[in-house]
């Protein structure tokens, strides 16, 4: 999802853009693919919001899901 009067885009990330690392319990690295895209919309002045599944999915409801969306795009960190 993408704003581009703003210049903010919202990615919805599911598994295949994540490797898994490590031992159990295991953490998630970004794929090489996932990576470059990023690197290619900031390097053109878009701000990436993303939203990796393995956080989205345990929210529960929709006032809990609209919580961590306000959190996520009010967040300087840009991804």
């Amino acid at each position: 999802m993408a704003q581009p009067t703003t210049r903010i885009t919202v990615e919805f990330d599911g598994p295949v853009h994540f490797l898994k690392t490590g031992a159990p319990p295991h953490t998630w690295d970004i794929t090489g693919a996932t990576r470059l895209r990023q690197r290619l919309l900031l390097a053109t002045g878009w701000r990436i919001v993303v939203i990796p599944f393995f956080e989205w999915e345990p929210l529960e409801g929709m006032a809990e899901k609209g919580s961590y969306l306000r959190r996520k795009l009010a967040s300087d960190t840009m991804y």
